[in-house]
């Protein structure tokens, strides 16, 4: 027999037993009773007993209950006729329709209810999850199978038992649960911390309204159980109330979701990525020292180079070389590994390039503007940082001669591309919606440069000569200076286009304009 918990299904062997008992003992006083009726020729109304042995044989044993009942029928049949009554043979055979007419019903609505029961009880048996069934005094009715592979507990030795009572949960996170499952049904709750029961009381001042809608979940609930073998295990609390038609709860459902190997893996898994952090920081620390390094023996070596063109060259070496350290400075110090803070990033490296051309320059002050929360990646940033440094660097060499002052803005932005131009994106890339371009310009007002041309596609070749001829070595006026081949690499390793003019009406000074795509 499969274990059930409806009233009137057979549970074991022993209530199947004792079920068999008593339809047996209800069928032959039906018997008796109808015997002692027909011998003293009386009402055949006493035959009405047979139904209740009927009924719950009809009930109970479904296919094999209309098999008894039919044989019952016919034993009530023979008796009648043997009794000598042949004369009521229609009344016998009304009675006989009855009895077989109400066992056949029971029967069919018998059939139909295990049905309808063997599919939930199958639900809550295949469940994964333990799910325990407790009724509204909190005692637990029903446990699935789940519960004993999992946590190793008998099934038998905790049906009938309190479900806040259970040892194996520890006393605060059962006190968790009950205000979690009932908490919110006017009840008050209170716990023996000695002994780590909970208890609740009524509030008499607060009602149930009948047609009140469960109360959603706000939160999850995540409580600790000890096994039978008294290892924790992490589960996440799930509960649904059933009420009847007054608003009073009959049954509570409980599951309980093991999460103990989703814990112990986000765990593993956090201390793998922070010992990947830190492993990228120490790579990006001993990369910037390597860097740090080469700039030191490159200003070593102009410390001791007395030609002036050797010495500039070792100079603007020098500063490519910081430049691309300081990224990984800035990647080594910040909070993510991924991205680096644009602007900051170039008013610090604006900065240091100043200071190393101190002692050669006049006033001349330096703004970075754009977007405050604009990030770059590593592939990014540094082709950004070198085309900043060099065209930084050449502004300090050639737009401010005689240690003229100056002003030198940069500014860095991000424009989503419009819907027409997102469609022809789409038709290149295939990947418009995430696609954005990015602006970066470059302005200073020194003595400009002459005959200003756009230089559009990814080859940068905009140059013009100098506006004096101070100014003639000018990385702008010459597209075969290093300058100006890495600045056209990088523009093109950005996939943008680079436009270089002069700004202003008074055309003094530089405007170089270079727009690159990007993603979001």
């Amino acid at each position: 027999m499969t274990d059930s918990t409806l009233p009137g299904r057979t549970v074991s062997d022993k209530s199947d037993l004792i079920w068999l008992m008593i339809i047996g003992l209800l069928t032959a006083l039906a018997f008796t009773a109808s015997y002692i009726s027909l011998s003293n020729s009386q009402s055949y109304s006493v035959a009405n007993i047979f139904l209740i042995p009927i009924i719950l044989a009809s009930f109970i044993y479904q296919r094999k209950g209309i098999i008894y009942t039919v044989s019952v029928t016919a034993l009530f049949v023979i008796l009648a006729v043997l009794m000598n009554h042949r004369e009521t043979l229609f009344d016998t055979g009304i009675y006989a329709v009855i009895m077989i007419g109400i066992g056949l019903i029971i029967t069919l609505l018998s059939i139909a209810l295990h049905k309808s029961e063997n599919r939930y009880k199958i639900l809550f048996e295949t469940s994964p999850a333990p799910m325990i069934v407790i009724d509204s005094r909190n005692i637990i009715r029903d446990i699935n199978d789940s519960q004993f592979k999992i946590f190793g507990y008998d099934r038998r030795s905790l049906i009938g038992k309190n479900f806040f009572e259970l040892e194996f949960i520890p006393g605060e996170c059962r006190m968790n649960m009950c205000e979690s499952i009932i908490g919110g049904e006017g009840t008050e709750i209170t716990s023996d911390t000695n002994s780590g029961k909970v208890t609740r009381q009524k509030n008499r001042e607060r009602k149930t309204k009948p047609d009140a809608p469960e109360t959603p979940h706000k939160r999850t609930l995540i409580i600790h159980i000890n096994d039978i073998n008294g290892i924790t295990h992490t589960c996440q609390v799930y509960h649904s109330t059933l009420r009847n038609e007054y608003g009073t709860v009959e049954l509570r459902i409980i599951g309980m979701l093991d999460i103990t190997d989703n814990v112990i893996a986000q765990k593993n898994l956090r201390i793998s990525l922070k010992e990947k952090e830190m492993l990228i920081r120490e790579v990006h620390h001993r990369v910037k020292n390597n860097l740090q390094v080469i700039v030191s023996l490159l200003k070593l070596q102009m410390n001791r180079t007395e030609d002036e063109q050797a010495c500039e060259t070792l100079r603007d070496c020098q500063t490519r070389i910081y430049s691309m350290a300081m990224v990984h400075e800035k990647l080594y110090r910040s909070e993510g590994l991924a991205e680096i803070d644009v602007r900051e990033y170039l008013e610090n490296l604006a900065r240091n390039i100043m200071i190393e051309y101190s002692e050669k320059l006049g006033d001349i002050s330096i703004e970075v503007t754009g977007d405050s929360d604009l990030s770059f990646d590593l592939d990014t940033i540094v082709p950004c940082a070198l085309i900043t440094n060099e065209l930084i660097t050449n502004s300090y060499k050639y737009a401010f001669p005689d240690k003229r002052a100056g002003r030198i803005s940069i500014d860095i932005s991000m424009q989503k591309p419009e819907a027409g131009a997102a469609g022809q994106a789409t038709a290149q890339d295939g990947d418009a919606e995430s696609e954005v371009r990015y602006v970066y310009t470059y302005r200073d007002n020194g003595v400009g440069i002459r005959n200003p041309t756009a230089a559009v596609g990814t080859e940068g070749s905009g140059s013009g000569a100098g506006g004096s001829r101070k100014n003639a070595g000018n990385l702008l006026n010459n597209p075969d200076t290093l300058g100006m081949k890495i600045i056209r690499s990088l523009v093109r390793q950005l996939n943008g286009v680079i436009e270089i003019k002069n700004s202003g009406e008074s055309s003094e000074g530089t405007e170089i304009i270079i727009n690159f795509r990007g993603k979001l």
